[in-house]
């Protein structure tokens, strides 16, 4: 979190107000002094919590839009699936299936939310709360998925899906 000061001595003021305003203890909080900007600024370092804490409120308040709204559902969908999606393989050099991480201890609801996104758009998609994943296979799912462009913002893992599903024997057939 970059602050622009006027006055080094703010940096108390700035651990303090958001020590009190999120409930996070004032020395988990690191404070240093920046130069990557034109004017004086703090860099201010919180722990995962406060980072949950604006994630979590913000996605409470745009669960709604995201599941109404297709063109917020695939971006949210598209960055969910850069951080944590994978693109596993078979023994046979084909893809298998296409997965998204969560942990399982705290993230039910959330992993629960994006099944919900996946059945939106048609993909089926399963649960494995033992092994934190939410995963799909099937190639008209993995296809789908593929066209649209939900996996396009990590390149190495689009470019791994069009490896692995050259490789496939199938048929496409279109309606």
């Amino acid at each position: 979190l970059y602050i622009p000061v006027k006055n080094i001595n703010e940096i108390d003021y700035y651990k303090k107000k958001i020590s009190s305003e999120f409930g996070i203890k004032e020395n988990q909080i690191k404070v240093y002094p920046s130069d990557r900007h034109k004017y004086a600024a703090l860099t201010l370092q919180v722990s995962n919590s406060l980072f949950q804490h604006f994630y979590l409120n913000l996605f409470k308040k745009l669960k709604k839009i995201i599941l109404k709204e297709t063109i917020f559902r695939r971006a949210f969908l598209k960055g969910l699936f850069a951080a944590e999606g994978h693109v596993k393989h078979s023994i046979y050099g084909t893809i298998e299936s296409i997965s998204f991480a969560f942990d399982p201890n705290r993230e039910v609801e959330f992993i629960k939310f994006i099944k919900k996104s996946l059945d939106k758009e048609g993909i089926k998609s399963k649960i494995n709360n033992k092994g934190g994943t939410l995963y799909f296979c099937g190639y008209e799912n993995m296809i789908k998925f593929f066209l649209l462009n939900i996996i396009d913002l990590y390149k190495e893992k689009r470019n791994k899906f069009i490896r692995l599903i050259k490789n496939a024997k199938i048929t496409i057939n279109f309606k």
